[in-house]
């Protein structure tokens, strides 16, 4: 039952990818991004994000990995960084 339902949120996931057209965002946009997509040759950190965003876009890199993101010590570095653009953004 839980392989069923796990296949079931994939699939549903892998068909919204397909049919998703993403606009253009009037305003400025904060991506996180992992060190590991980051380090992929030969493609801009926020590659895809940062066009769509009108106002620009500010990348920062976090360690870890898309698994490894939400686990520590990788989460608390994002936790800080969240913080911090977070703090920007109110001042």
């Amino acid at each position: 039952d839980g392989l069923r339902r796990f296949l079931r949120v994939y699939k549903s996931n892998i068909v919204a990818g397909y049919r998703h057209r993403p606009a253009p965002y009037p305003g400025r946009i904060t991506l996180l991004q992992t060190e590991e997509r980051a380090a992929i040759p030969d493609q801009n950190p926020g590659e895809g994000w940062c066009t769509l965003a009108l106002d620009g876009c500010d990348v920062h890199i976090v360690p870890g990995t898309h698994m490894t993101l939400m686990q520590p010590p990788a989460v608390t570095t994002l936790a800080e960084r969240l913080r911090e653009c977070l703090l920007n953004i109110s001042a």
